[in-house]
């Protein structure tokens, strides 16, 4: 009886250690994210001296045309200061710049361009290393019929091609629908997909409106929650099954964002895409009063992110999608 004892408690320990233990696509991933935060290590302090250095010649700058009563070129000066500390790209391409900043802010831009390009090509050899592993462990795995496993690696090979897609700003940002379509937030994770979102209904001019919301993000590490956008608490969740992802959201505008419904759409095992023809709906969330709905759909393409307004209720959302 003993021995047998011992033998169930030697099989539950061993499943406990199996259950525990890393699996393939685990290992590798972490192998992949430790090459590149090294590299990355190695690149920032590199690019932040050339910044800080930018930054010193810019003070002196401003302070010379400060003191010559130039005060809308210093004011100029300084605003390309805070964007170079907040790390921002500049939208305006230069052209706020004074002329007798233009030249120190082209070397500045050829500097943080070839220090960048050093560690892009260290970079895309270890994500070209790395997307030539996956393919072979997808093989591999679905020469054995693994079809969960098979799914979550063809899902870490697209997210890499989501993140280089991203990086190339290829992207579509629909018009947010609401109160005010004008501003919004816009808010992407680059290795993953919306996956939903945590809602919070109340009371507004006595109608139900969307008080706040947060999106969550589906990453090849597991679910993400973005910002809060508005006040209140999230009591409802609405988030895709597992291989679903946000396909469309059916909107109520009215003197806020009234209501919504969020439709899932499957993500393609093969190609960068998602399956309208299967697909399944949210519970209504929010009010019914107030102008007809209008739905965002982008007919299977894969939706990378939010665009929201809101201040203390939610105004408007617009969703974004990969082009």
């Amino acid at each position: 009886m003993v021995l047998l004892n011992l033998l169930v408690l030697l099989g539950v320990l061993a499943r406990a250690q199996s259950a525990a233990a890393p699996s393939e696509l685990q290992t590798l991933r972490a192998d992949f994210e430790a090459q590149t935060k090294a590299v990355e290590a190695e690149s920032e302090p590199r690019i932040q001296t050339i910044r800080l250095g930018y930054i010193n010649a810019l003070n002196v700058i401003k302070e010379r045309l400060l003191s010559s009563k130039k005060v809308a070129e210093s004011n100029a000066i300084a605003r390309e200061i805070t964007r170079v500390k907040e790390q921002r790209e500049d939208e305006e391409g230069g052209r706020a710049i004074p002329g007798v900043a233009r030249q120190l802010r082209s070397q500045f831009d050829l500097d943080i361009q070839s220090a960048s390009s050093r560690s892009d090509l260290k970079l895309s050899s270890i994500r070209v290393r790395y997307a030539q592993q996956l393919n072979n462990m997808a093989r591999l795995i679905a020469a054995r019929g693994d079809s969960e496993e098979l799914r979550d690696v063809r899902f870490e090979i697209n997210m890499m091609q989501v993140a280089d897609l991203l990086a190339q700003k290829r992207i579509y940002k629909t018009p947010i629908i609401g109160d005010n379509p004008n501003g919004g937030r816009a808010e992407i994770k680059k290795n993953g997909l919306l996956a939903g979102f945590r809602i919070g209904a109340g009371g507004y001019n006595s109608e139900t409106i969307i008080k706040s919301i947060q999106p969550v993000f589906r990453t090849v590490n597991g679910d993400v929650e973005g910002a809060v956008y508005g006040e209140g608490e999230r009591h409802t969740i609405v988030v895709a099954k597992k291989g679903y992802a946000v396909g469309a959201v059916l909107l109520k505008p009215g003197s806020r964002l009234i209501g919504m419904q969020v439709t899932f759409m499957k993500i393609k095992d093969q190609g960068l895409g998602l399956d309208p023809r299967d697909s399944y709906k949210s519970e209504w969330v929010g009010g019914t009063t107030g102008g007809k709905p209008k739905e965002l759909n982008g007919e299977g393409k894969l939706v990378v992110g939010s665009n929201i307004l809101a201040g203390a209720d939610v105004d408007a959302i617009g969703l974004i999608f990969l082009q």
